[in-house]
């Protein structure tokens, strides 16, 4: 498709949406830069897009399976639905902050012919790899982006998702340098489309159990970036493969048989001690022997992560590591091989590279490793094309060469920075270093840059700042302070508060009970301290005990918070030890703690007998009269 076409269709699904340049390309699309401008803001985005089927030949390839073209029709719309179903996946995981963060999609049929168009817009990240590039490569920056895919495969198993696709083209990084994960499943569906169903995916990083076809489960994403790892810290060589810098197709078959059939990865070059030990724990042929999950590998790998401070004492030779290769090395062949002599280009294609060989003419004599939208048109340079060529040679030398003034970073945001170095086009590089304390610019501000503002620099160079982690602050002491002072003080210090109720018997109502962080403490600009506030004595209902029994009524009160004191009087209408009255009304609301005054029952007051002599008894009447009768 055109840039015209491409700019029609996206009128038509998100208006305002204006395509700029084409980013990226691989087997299942073209990745375009795409802006809108809104109200004096530019927002960018990343658009993704595939048609299905690809081209005529993966039709007809689908109808030589054995469809007729009712059948290979339903075929494709059942691999739209299932990138469909995909993309909802996506829309499901947006927000987590190592997963590259879908936006929006749309499917458009293709007018007049049969198939669809997919627009897949996403956050615009840069790829890994070209990060790599310009960047330095370290041991730290490994380990980090193990960490940093460890938490989006974490995210994964909460979802019970299999990524399947982990490697270093689908790994992306932020502006801030962290790193995310993207490509959840559509390669795998766009396999589909191509005519060859029993294709499995790229095997340099796949597991075993995947290659082999058997059953597998969640660790086959941890393996696979195990080889991540692995790679990145062995001279940019998966196990296996010769650290030389040529590699050929049979050096590449011999390293996957050899992880294939199980022979033992051994420690990669650069990561020694505990760093080898994990990533060859992670690359073990068999499953059992992997890490359990996302979680127990990213523990692993924080438990060694260093800071920039910390390289010094670590690795005081250094921690940097080998860039990867990219599509734009060139390799100068004395003897290409075949009986041909000439030039050959290397090109690195997935993992290795391909060759084109060219004669002294400059005409294509072997392109057998090439795939066809790589291979280059045959031509004959003539004397105006050399002029051009020097020309061009000519400018380039001018423009890289010329200088520019450093701009001044301090007080902005690396974003802003960024945005001012583009539209001003600087050409020149922040390179983010790390975080520091300030008290004079607010978290997430640049506190220093390695040149000076109005500085002369070469274009192209880097200028590395250092962001500020924002203030270290005293934790102020508000217990027993009123909740509105103690929210005045806190917010001042630049403290985050939250704020819980509980009852208290001591400290009165609205005021600080307890606080999260002890007072006099240091703690960073941003922290979230807690409060408790009381909401003074908690209040009970008074319970009805009367007419129970005095054993029933105790527990009733102590279980209602209250406290129970007991006296007793006789009583011929109430049974022994029952409740014949209580101090409070029922119902009545009380502090939690009061004490209930229970009146518990003696029953009948007994009847007074007076004392015997001999066989007599003496009883008195109202006459004093004494009567002497028999005894009994």
């Amino acid at each position: 498709m055109t840039y015209e076409e491409i700019q029609t269709q996206l009128d038509s699904v998100w208006k305002g949406w204006v395509v700029d340049d084409l980013i990226g390309e691989g087997s299942y699309g073209f990745v375009y830069r795409i802006h809108r401008e809104e109200f004096g803001h530019i927002y960018e985005s990343a658009l993704k897009v595939i048609t299905i089927p690809q081209s005529v030949s993966e039709y007809k390839a689908v109808l030589n399976e054995g469809m007729d073209e009712e059948s290979a029709a339903a075929y494709f719309y059942s691999v739209v639905e299932q990138i469909v179903d995909e993309l909802t996946l996506m829309s499901r995981l947006k927000g987590n902050t190592n997963i590259v963060s879908y936006e929006d999609h749309a499917i458009v049929p293709i007018e007049g012919k049969f198939g669809w168009n997919i627009y897949i817009r996403m956050e615009l990240l840069m790829p890994l790899l070209d990060y790599f590039i310009d960047n330095t490569m370290s041991i730290r920056k490994v380990i980090q982006m193990g960490i940093d895919i460890c938490s989006s495969l974490e995210v994964c198993q909460k979802y019970n998702i299999i990524h399947r696709d982990v490697k270093p083209e689908n790994i992306f990084v932020t502006k801030l340098g962290n790193f995310k994960l993207g490509d959840f499943g559509i390669a795998k569906q766009m396999e589909k489309t191509t005519g060859n169903m029993s294709r499995r995916g790229t095997t340099n990083y796949m597991a075993p159990e995947v290659y082999k076809g058997e059953s597998y489960g969640s660790t086959v994403d941890i393996y696979s970036l195990g080889l991540v790892l692995y790679r990145f810290l062995n001279n940019n060589r998966l196990p296996f493969l010769p650290t030389t810098n040529q590699l050929s197709h049979t050096d590449k078959e011999e390293a996957i048989i050899k992880r294939m059939s199980g022979t033992a990865v051994p420690t990669p070059c650069n990561a020694r001690g505990r760093l080898g030990e994990i990533v060859v724990k992670a690359c073990s042929y068999n499953s059992k022997d992997r890490y359990d999950s996302a979680a127990d590998m990213k523990q692993a790998l924080s438990s060694i992560l260093y800071t920039v401070d910390e390289t010094e004492l670590i690795y005081p030779e250094g921690d940097s590591l080998t860039k990867p290769h990219t599509n734009k090395d060139k390799v100068e062949v004395v003897n290409p091989g075949d009986g041909i002599e000439g030039t050959a280009t290397a090109t690195y294609i997935e993992g290795s590279y391909s060759t084109i060989i060219e004669d002294e003419n400059n005409e294509i004599v072997n392109d057998k490793n090439v795939p066809d939208g790589n291979k280059r048109k045959r031509f004959v340079i003539g004397f105006a094309s050399l002029v051009v060529v020097a020309t061009i040679v000519l400018l380039s030398a001018l423009v890289f060469s010329s200088t520019t003034k450093v701009p001044n970073f301090i007080g902005l945001s690396l974003d802003e920075a960024n945005k001012i170095v583009q539209e001003k086009q600087y050409r020149l590089t922040i390179d983010y270093t790390g975080e520091e304390y300030s008290d004079s610019y607010a978290k997430g501000k640049i506190i220093s840059q390695s040149v000076p503002d109005g500085t002369t620099v070469k274009k192209g160079d880097s200028i590395q700042v250092i962001i500020s982690r924002g203030a270290i602050i005293k934790v102020p002491d508000v217990a027993g302070i009123d909740k509105k002072d103690a929210s005045l003080i806190l917010d001042e210090t630049g403290l985050v508060y939250n704020v819980t109720e509980d009852y208290s018997d001591t400290v009165p109502v609205n005021r600080v009970i307890s606080q999260s962080i002890s007072a006099e403490s240091v703690v960073e600009e941003g922290t979230v301290i807690n409060l408790v506030v009381s909401k003074g004595k908690e209040q009970v209902k008074i319970p009805d005990v009367t007419g129970l029994d005095i054993a029933e009524a105790e527990q009733i009160i102590s279980d209602n918070g209250l406290e129970c004191e007991i006296t007793e009087e006789y009583n011929e209408n109430t049974e022994k030890n029952v409740v014949i009255s209580q101090n409070y009304k029922a119902g009545t609301m009380v502090d939690k703690g009061v004490t209930i005054i229970l009146v518990k029952s003696l029953g009948n007051k007994p009847v007074t007998k007076s004392s015997t002599t001999g066989s007599k008894t003496k009883k008195s009447n109202d006459d004093d009269e004494v009567i002497w009768k028999d005894a009994d």
